[in-house]
C-alpha cells in the first residue's frame, strides 16, 4: 500500500522535465481553468478538495511556473500538466504575488497528499493545447478549430456531407476553409 500512495507525487517528479521559456500568466489561468473544468464533470475520480485547490490556484493568482516546451498535446499533456499537479502537492515553483515563493501556507492551507489516481488524473488531459488558443477569443478559436478539422477531413479523403444534417450552416462553415470538390 506504500507504494501505492507514493505513485502520485512519483509521476509528477518523473513528468516534470519541461524545458524553454513559462507560459505567460494567461496562458498558465487557461490551462489550469481548463483543467478545473475537465475534472469538476466528476468521471476521474478526483477529491472535492483538490478542484477546490486549483480554485485557489485561479482565485489568488498563484501560477505554477510551467516551461513552454515539453508536451506533444496529444492524449495527455503529462510535463506541463505535472507542474499543475506537484504545485498542488507542495512541490515546484509558483509566481504569487510578484515572486516566485512557497505559497501554500501564506493561503492557510497544507500542501495536497495527492490521492491514488490523483496525479494521473491531473496530468491526463489536453488542458495545454486548448489554453494556447484561448486569450485568442470565441471568433478566432472557432476559426482554428474549423480550419483545423477541415485540414483533417481533407488529408483522410472524408466527406462533409454528414455534417448537413440539421445545421446546414455547419457545412457551409468548413467548406469554407476547404474545397470539398
Amino acid at each position: 500500500m506504500e507504494l501505492v500512495e507514493a505513485l502520485p507525487l512519483q509521476l509528477t517528479r518523473y513528468h516534470g522535465c519541461g524545458m524553454g521559456q513559462y507560459l505567460d500568466d494567461a496562458q498558465t489561468l487557461a490551462v489550469i481553468a481548463a483543467r478545473l473544468n475537465s475534472l469538476a464533470y466528476g468521471f476521474s475520480g478526483v477529491r472535492s478538495v483538490l478542484l477546490e485547490r486549483l480554485a485557489d490556484l485561479i482565485n489568488h493568482r498563484v501560477l505554477p511556473r510551467i516551461p513552454a516546451e515539453g508536451s506533444v498535446g496529444a492524449s495527455g499533456d503529462l510535463t506541463p500538466l505535472s507542474y499543475v499537479a506537484a504545485v498542488l502537492a507542495g512541490e515546484r515553483d509558483v509566481m504569487f504575488e510578484g515572486s516566485v515563493r512557497d505559497v501554500w501556507h501564506a493561503l492557510g492551507h497544507a500542501p495536497l497528499a495527492l490521492a491514488p489516481k490523483e496525479g494521473l488524473a491531473l496530468m491526463n488531459g489536453t488542458a495545454t493545447p486548448a489554453s494556447a488558443i484561448a486569450p485568442c477569443g470565441p471568433a478566432a478559436t472557432t476559426r482554428s478549430t474549423s480550419s483545423v478539422g477541415t485540414t483533417s477531413l481533407r488529408v483522410s479523403f472524408a466527406s462533409i456531407s454528414a455534417f448537413s444534417y440539421g445545421r446546414g450552416s455547419i457545412q457551409r462553415r468548413l467548406a469554407q476553409f476547404v474545397d470539398f470538390a
